[in-house]
């Protein structure tokens, strides 16, 4: 055996990262049907061109970026061919957010103060962005009634998630 394989890679390949902020890259992912006269015996990834595994890692710092990952086939005897494919890395997981409490104020109270009101909390996998509220007021001319106060939790990559907190305004 004097040919080494043939390998054939996706034109490209989009990968995401999980809740736990890591992706992987594996050699079935970029191959488009390598084959050898002879029968393959291995199948390998890397995303320098030099250490080739049985997976790529991806994690957070990648997101964004267009990472080129070489394919490498390896036949029976030894003989290799590679191939290279942009690998894009994404994020898709929203961030994680908890709206505080219900609460009860007096119609006097200021609502925009976030230690009266309570503050969310959110969390992402890779990067929080953002944090806000806007509210949707049903008051009164007395300012007696309820606001919805929405809370949104942006990531890094446009991923939001919203929560509701509900706000009663009584009288004196």
């Amino acid at each position: 055996d004097d040919d080494p394989p043939q390998v054939i890679c996706t034109t490209e390949l989009q990968v995401a990262v999980s809740a736990n902020g890591l992706g992987f890259v594996l050699p079935a992912s970029l191959d488009a049907g390598t084959w050898d006269n002879c029968g393959l015996l291995l199948l390998e990834v890397s995303r320098d061109g030099e250490n080739f595994g049985s997976a790529v890692q991806v994690n957070c710092t990648d997101v964004g970026a267009t990472l080129p990952v070489t394919l490498r086939a390896t036949d029976g005897v030894g003989l290799e061919n590679f191939c290279v494919v942009d690998v894009v890395v994404r994020d898709f997981v929203k961030p994680t957010l908890n709206c505080p409490a219900a609460v009860n104020l007096n119609c006097g109270a200021d609502i925009q103060n976030i230690q009266i009101t309570g503050q969310a909390s959110a969390t992402d996998n890779c990067a929080l962005q953002s944090l806000t509220f806007s509210d949707a007021s049903n008051l009164n001319a007395c300012g007696v009634g309820t606001i919805q106060r929405i809370w949104t939790a942006t990531d890094a990559e446009g991923n939001t998630k919203t929560c509701l907190q509900p706000i009663t305004l009584n009288t004196i």
